[in-house]
């Protein structure tokens, strides 16, 4: 990833709600129980290296591939239907391209 100038947001958590369209981060809030309790005894964990919200289309994408290999020249167009939240999820021209953070919550351009 550094050959390929992709780094980490300066900002990440900033980043990361921007991208979900909350602008409401409360520092306060989130470390005010620091080290009283673990978060990830309550997590789940991910198959895929991206946002919870577009796993779904990439189990379609796998899916589809498995049924039968399609070369990219042979793709004019990819129609994806999902639910309200993940279709927010939309390019920001604001964010940096190639920061690992916004490429992993590109579904729709």
């Amino acid at each position: 990833m550094v050959k390929a100038n992709v780094s980490a947001p300066k900002d990440g958590l900033q980043t990361y709600t921007s991208i979900l369209g909350d602008d409401s981060l409360d520092m306060d809030l989130l470390l005010g129980n620091v080290a009283t309790y673990y978060e990830i005894t309550r997590n789940y964990f991910k198959i895929h290296a991206a946002c919870a919200h577009i796993h779904s289309s990439i189990d379609a994408l796998e899916e589809i591939l498995h049924e039968k290999a399609l070369p990219p020249q042979d793709i004019r167009k990819v129609l994806v239907k999902t639910y309200l939240e993940a279709s927010k999820l939309k390019k920001n021209k604001s964010l940096d391209p190639n920061e690992t953070l916004p490429i992993k919550h590109y579904l729709l351009s």
